[in-house]
């Protein structure tokens, strides 16, 4: 048996006879903890600087701010362990077992932080990236490192389980030991379930550009962040609770703990299951995600190939899908097309295109039959294939819907004289009404009434709450748009 697990199996000693059989000085734990948790404070000042500074957004957050969650939580973890280690016998705080563990977790913190910040500096993502061979390696390195960190801190409440409680101390020492065990548990279910998913938002739109302040949990999606956040953290809740419950004289009340600890898991577990379901921890439908786009709203730009000029109606950044080729998540633009000629080619890109105007075209690809493409018919496309389109008798104008493959998904509907039809809003999803021609009157509970006209753009989020009932005399395309399911 080695020694480490004799360590685990030893027998309660009382206070004078640990200290009786164990006078070793026990600073190791104590150095290693302190260090830790100084190193993260140090970290914070440049982190903060950066997020200062640094305008720069990954999925719709500043880069930085997760490099500054992480510093802030890893020293208030390293701090909790110097803080409690009194608690402990003077055995377990010299024993080989609490020593190695300790060390590797803080060793882990300390790689896991450089390369979250070192990824922020490229400005790429670090957790669920897997984008290049490097990062592919990475990634896995960094959950066995998680891994390290939170055995640091079962192994710490396996010993102060092992350990007497001090007198009048008995609630800080129970809380301790449940919110170090129980923590550490909730924490591995959280995060086990957000690596096999590889993301933290479930349903709503997949950004982190809405999320509270400072927190930046998401306020229109659900977020494993909340329930990882209080797992995390019951390491200091509980023995916070316990201190409490002994200032106020509580300390021989034996159930006391139990049931708050009881308490807290089933909160975790709450949230969790609130995030599972797709809804936010906080809910805040801000009104710029029902959005009245007019022609003044738009950009015009030459074609990639540039033999004409596209109209940009709106556009997802790249930043909203980690390893896009193409420079954007999703876009929507109207062009016309005045003579023949090869069309500008997308890589990793799937176009839908309708003609709105004109008698047509007919698209020729490398292989395969010609199609051809008449008025207010969807067509979907590879953006990379070569395609030299043909006037079927004169100019057209087309509308286009682009999205980056495998990270977005694009259906395209024509709406002739719609009578009250309510718009598709599922969650998850983006929609857009496009009104190529006549006048289109959009109302929802609660919300202002919206008046199109020729060639504006209606662009709803689900989490604005209602749907949006269209009535008008005209033609009109409506887009939705969706992140595929992993």
């Amino acid at each position: 048996m080695s020694m480490a697990t004799q360590s685990l199996l030893a027998p309660k000693l009382s206070w004078p006879e640990a200290e009786r059989r164990t006078a070793a000085p026990a600073d190791a734990v104590r150095k290693t903890a302190v260090a830790v948790s100084a190193v993260m404070l140090a970290l914070l000042l440049p982190t903060v600087l950066a997020l200062g500074v640094d305008g720069r957004t990954l999925n719709g957050a500043n880069l930085w701010l997760k490099p500054m969650h992480f510093e802030l939580a890893l020293a208030i973890n390293f701090a909790t362990l110097a803080i409690l280690l009194p608690l402990l016998t003077p055995a377990w705080q010299s024993s080989r077992a609490l020593r190695w563990s300790v060390a590797a977790a803080g060793a882990s913190a300390l790689m896991e932080i450089f390369w979250i910040a070192g990824e922020a500096a490229l400005g790429r993502g670090s957790h669920f990236n897997v984008a290049t061979p490097l990062e592919a390696i990475l990634y896995p390195i960094s959950g066995i490192g998680s891994l390290l960190i939170t055995l640091g801190s079962v192994t710490f409440g396996i010993a102060l389980w092992r350990s007497p409680p001090r007198p009048g101390a008995s609630q800080l020492h129970q809380g301790a030991t449940l919110g170090l065990i129980l923590g550490s548990a909730t924490t591995l279910i959280v995060a086990g379930y957000m690596s096999a998913q590889h993301g933290h938002l479930v349903g709503g739109p997949q950004t982190d550009a809405f999320g509270l302040p400072f927190l930046g949990w998401s306020t229109r999606s659900g977020d494993l962040r909340v329930p990882h956040f209080f797992a995390t953290h019951a390491m200091q809740a509980l023995p916070v609770a316990g201190f409490v419950a002994d200032r106020l004289g509580m300390t021989r009340v034996g159930w006391l703990m139990p049931i708050f600890a009881t308490a807290y898991v089933a909160v975790v577990f709450g949230l969790f299951a609130q995030a599972l379901l797709g809804i936010p921890f906080i809910a805040r439908y801000p009104l710029d995600m029902i959005r009245h786009l007019t022609p003044a709203d738009y950009t015009m730009m030459p074609w990639t190939n540039r033999r004409g000029t596209t109209t940009e109606i709106a556009c997802a950044p790249a930043s909203d899908s980690i390893g896009c080729e193409c420079g954007f998540g999703w876009r929507l633009s109207m062009a016309p097309v005045l003579e023949d000629g090869p069309f500008s080619r997308f890589p990793g890109v799937e176009r839908t295109l309708v003609v709105t105007e004109g008698p047509g075209l007919e698209l020729r690809f490398e292989t395969g039959d010609p199609h051809r493409l008449l008025p207010w018919q969807a067509f979907t496309f590879d953006g990379e294939a070569p395609v030299v389109a043909r006037l079927l008798g004169g100019p057209i104008r087309d509308f286009n819907v682009m999205v980056s493959r495998g990270h977005w998904l694009a259906k395209v509907v024509v709406l002739t004289d719609p009578d009250h039809t309510v718009l598709p809003l599922d969650r998850g999803q983006l929609t857009a009404l496009h009104a190529t021609s006549g006048r289109f009157r959009c109302a929802a509970e609660r919300q202002p009434r919206i008046e199109l006209g020729i060639t504006d753009t209606l662009l709803l989020d689900y989490a604005q709450g209602a749907p949006y009932d269209v009535t008008g005399v005209g033609t009109a395309i409506v887009v939705t748009l969706n992140r595929p399911e992993k």
